[in-house]
This record gives C-alpha cells, structure tokens and sequence, in this order.
C-alpha cells in the first residue's frame, strides 16, 4: 500500500504555516471545534491524522503478512 505524499503550496518560506480545519471523522468537512481556538483545531487535526495513518499501517502490514503466507 503506498501513501500519497503531495507537497503542501501552503508550506513554503514567504507563507506563515497553517492547520487544515479540523473536520469530522466521516471527513464530511464538518468542524468538529470552533476555528476561534487554532490551538485546539491544530491539535484535533494532528490527533486524526495520527489514527488515521496508523490505520493505514496496520493494514499494510496486515496485507504484508497475509502476502507472504501465500
């Protein structure tokens, strides 16, 4: 499984860094926090896309070992 890795325009020097809002797990766009408390909106949206990657590990090595059994 290959993760899609796509620069980030946002990230570059002349611009300052900024969080995507945070958004529902269903990614249905909807703010889970209100967007007057960056902090916060900074640290859901990490938190989420630490489970969802670590998701998309297990998976892989789920797939990984039922590949090799074969």
């Amino acid at each position: 499984m290959e993760r899609n890795h796509q620069d980030d325009e946002s990230l570059t020097l002349d611009r300052p860094v900024r969080a995507p809002a945070a958004t529902a797990c269903d990614r249905s766009m909807t703010p889970i926090i209100p967007l007057d408390r960056p902090d916060e909106a900074i640290l859901r949206y990490v938190r989420e896309l630490a489970k969802r990657l670590a998701r998309e590990d297990h998976q892989a090595e789920i797939a990984t070992r039922q590949a090799s059994n074969l």
